[in-house]
């Protein structure tokens, strides 16, 4: 996921201020992958508003999202709802599909398993992939 806390890059220029936060999902790998994904917004109370739910393939290198997900202007004049302590929360909840040919039993399959459940572990832990606005 990628967040833009002052709109997205490609569409700003040097005079340009973006007023909106965007909010991507992105593709970094060289195969394509299918996943089913719920984008949020977490307010104040726990519950998520600005609900995005669906079923998308993404190529590779592929980038799908919204650039308008929410404006400044919501943010600042609701605080205390939409920043609780402060803090912007973004939900992705998301499951990643993919199939494979299995040519010698499940031995092969058992090590595609193992090398998926390692790199999401890794994608995961990647602390370089968490934003946090103050």
């Amino acid at each position: 996921m990628r967040l833009f806390p002052k709109g997205e890059e490609v569409k700003k220029t040097p005079t340009t201020i973006c007023n909106v936060v965007g909010v991507f999902l992105m593709n970094e790998n060289n195969e394509e992958i299918n996943m089913e994904f719920a984008l949020s917004l977490v307010v104040k109370n726990g519950s998520e508003v600005k609900v995005c739910k669906m079923s998308k393939s993404f190529e590779a290198h592929y980038r799908w999202g919204y650039a308008e997900f929410i404006s400044l202007k919501e943010l600042e004049d609701n605080p205390d709802y939409y920043l609780p302590h402060g803090i912007l929360n973004i939900r992705c909840n998301f499951t990643i599909f993919h199939s494979e040919v299995v040519e010698k039993g499940p031995a092969r399959k058992r090590k595609r398993e193992v090398e998926t459940c390692e790199s999401m572990k890794k994608f995961m832990s990647n602390l370089a992939l968490s934003d946090s606005l103050r």
